[in-house]
C-alpha cells in the first residue's frame, strides 16, 4: 500500500519537470543556442525567427561568439523574464597605450535598449572628476563620481582613492565619459592612464578584486533593459493568448498572457505607446512571447 501511495506521485513529479524542460524557446525550425547561449524568441539568427532587425542575433559557428547585430556587441545571456540581456561593453582608456581602446561614443537610441539602472554601475579609475555625458559633448551631464588622484596600483577595491563609483539613470541609452583633473595637484597626473566604463555590478564583484587588473582586460559585462514597442507588436500579444491593452492587468486563466506595461522605468522608451510585457501564469514555463510558449503544470485549485 505504501507502495503504490508513492510511486504515481513519484512519476507525476517527472513528468511535470519533464514538461517545463523541453518548453520552447525559439520559433519552430530556428536555432535556439549558440554554444552555450540561449536565443529565446523574440531574439532570433535567421530571418523569420526574431521580431525586427534590433533583435537579430548573428552567431559564429566556427568561435560560437554570439552578437547582437545593431549595436554590434557580443551577447553572453538574454533574459525573456526580467527584460534584460548581458552584453560585453568595451573600457574606455586614456593614455593608456596604443593597444588601448581609445575614447570613444556608443549609443543605442532610437533602439528598444537601454543600460540597466538597478544592475550597472559607472566606475572611473585615474582620479579627478569623471562624468557621463548622455551623447554629445555639448549635452548636459547624467552621472559624475570624483576620486583623489593616487596611484590605484595597490588598490584592490574601488573605494574614492584613485577609483570612484556611482549610479547611472534610467533609460540612458548613450555612453561618452570624460575627464577633469583639475583638482590633481600634480601636474604629472594629466598623462596618467585613465579609464572608465559602466558595468554590471555583480559581475564587477565577482571578477575584479584588484582595479588595476582591469588594465588587462578590453571589455567588461553590462546589462540591458530590453522592450517591445506595444503600438507595433500588438499582433505578437495577440497571439499569445489573453492579451490586453490596459496596462499591468494580469490574466488569471490560460497558460500565458500579454499586456501593455507601464510600471518600468523603460518602458518610458515607447512614451505614446508603452511596452509589451509577455508573461506565465502560475506554475507554468517557458517563453511567454511564442504561442504555446509557456507549458507546465497548472496550479492546484
Amino acid at each position: 500500500m505504501v507502495r503504490q501511495l508513492f510511486i504515481p506521485i513519484l512519476l507525476l513529479s517527472c513528468l511535470v519537470t519533464t514538461t517545463a524542460s523541453e518548453a520552447p524557446m525559439a520559433k519552430k525550425k530556428c536555432q535556439s543556442r549558440c554554444g552555450d547561449i540561449i536565443i529565446p524568441y523574440p531574439f532570433g539568427i535567421k530571418k523569420g525567427c526574431y521580431v525586427g532587425d534590433w533583435f537579430e542575433v548573428v552567431c559564429t559557428s566556427s568561435t560560437n561568439q554570439t552578437v547582437l547585430k545593431r549595436i554590434n556587441l557580443k551577447v553572453n545571456r538574454i533574459d525573456i523574464y526580467d527584460g534584460t540581456l548581458d552584453v560585453q561593453f568595451p573600457i574606455t582608456f586614456w593614455n593608456c597605450g596604443d593597444e588601448k581602446t581609445p575614447q570613444q561614443n556608443l549609443s543605442f537610441k532610437g533602439s528598444p535598449f537601454a543600460f540597466s539602472e538597478n544592475k550597472n554601475k559607472f566606475i572611473a579609475v585615474g582620479g579627478g572628476l569623471a562624468s557621463i555625458i548622455s551623447s554629445k559633448p555639448d549635452e548636459p551631464i547624467v552621472a559624475s563620481c570624483s576620486s583623489v588622484c593616487a596611484n590605484v596600483s595597490v588598490n584592490t577595491r574601488c573605494n574614492g582613492v584613485g577609483c570612484c563609483k556611482t549610479s547611472i539613470p534610467s533609460k540612458l541609452q548613450a555612453f561618452n565619459a570624460s575627464f577633469d583633473i583639475t583638482a590633481c595637484s600634480d601636474q604629472s597626473s594629466e598623462t596618467d592612464c585613465r579609464y572608465a566604463f559602466i558595468v554590471k555590478e555583480t559581475w564587477f564583484s565577482q571578477n575584479v578584486t584588484n582595479i588595476s587588473s582591469l588594465l588587462k582586460m578590453t571589455d567588461v559585462t553590462v546589462a540591458l533593459n530590453w522592450g517591445l514597442d506595444a503600438s507595433k507588436h500588438e499582433n505578437l500579444g495577440k497571439s499569445v493568448g489573453s492579451f490586453s491593452l490596459k496596462s499591468g492587468k494580469r490574466k488569471s486563466t490560460g497558460t500565458g498572457y500579454c499586456n501593455k506595461s507601464s510600471d518600468t522605468s523603460f518602458s518610458s522608451l515607447f512614451t505614446e505607446s508603452g511596452q509589451l510585457a509577455c508573461y506565465c501564469n502560475g506554475s507554468f514555463e517557458g517563453n511567454p512571447y511564442l504561442p504555446g510558449g509557456c507549458v507546465g503544470k497548472a496550479p492546484l485549485p
